[in-house]
């Protein structure tokens, strides 16, 4: 039995990013093929116009089986800043606040957080710990912010990028956790080209040898 679990970064309503139509296209594909996938979907909330999500959310309503997780306040850093939670200690609050806030009022209740790459502060570690069941993060990272290292909450790192033509040995991985971006600006995005690598890398194991589950469920 192999367990996958699938996780999209970006997917929010802003043109260029999960918005597009051929997201949900290449989502509902997916489904097509295996019926019972799970997608855990890493967003930011915080965009310009509040009603762009109402309406996103809604037509994500016919997509089944899906969890959020935090993706950051607005995904982007202030000019000034390498990194978007990198302020002082009370706008860094301010921000988590507010992020928080975002989802709660549409009644959902994100498990985890992806950081979109960029350094943290420690009002940052505090809510991750205070707040969430996990922290996603690319393998670099560890390299990259050895810190982390010494979180309390428990960590989940990715072992295949969608595309990527090295694939992993699953003779030696019992879970196979998937990372890709919706939209066009990256080379792991869902193209029918990615999925078909996928799909080829799955094709040794029967539907019932397969256990879809969420990022959450790996905790």
């Amino acid at each position: 039995m192999l367990k996958v679990a699938f996780g999209i970064d970006d997917v929010c309503p802003t043109p260029g990013y999960g918005g597009y139509k051929k997201d949900l296209e290449s989502i509902y594909y997916l489904q097509s093929i295996y019926p019972e996938i799970k997608f855990t979907f890493f967003s930011s909330i915080y965009y310009e116009k509040p009603g762009d999500w109402q309406q996103f959310l809604e037509n994500l309503s016919s997509v089944k089986n899906v969890e959020f997780a935090y993706h950051g306040y607005s995904h982007i850093s202030s000019k000034n800043l390498t990194t978007e939670f990198d302020d002082s200690d009370f706008i860094c609050d301010f921000k988590l606040k507010a992020m928080l806030e975002s989802w709660t009022v549409r009644n959902i209740f994100p498990k985890g957080f992806k950081f979109p790459g960029w350094a943290v502060n420690l009002s940052f570690r505090y809510f991750v710990e205070q707040n969430c069941k996990y922290f996603a993060i690319h393998p670099l990272n560890y390299s990259e912010y050895p810190t982390i290292l010494n979180w309390t909450v428990p960590k989940i790192s990715f072992n295949y990028s969608l595309g990527d033509p090295i694939l992993p040995d699953l003779n030696l991985c019992k879970v196979l956790i998937l990372h890709c971006h919706a939209g066009l600006g990256s080379d792991n995005h869902l193209s029918r080209e990615n999925i078909g690598i996928l799909t080829g890398l799955l094709s040794v194991y029967k539907q019932d040898q397969i256990e879809f589950c969420y990022y959450s469920d790996l905790i």
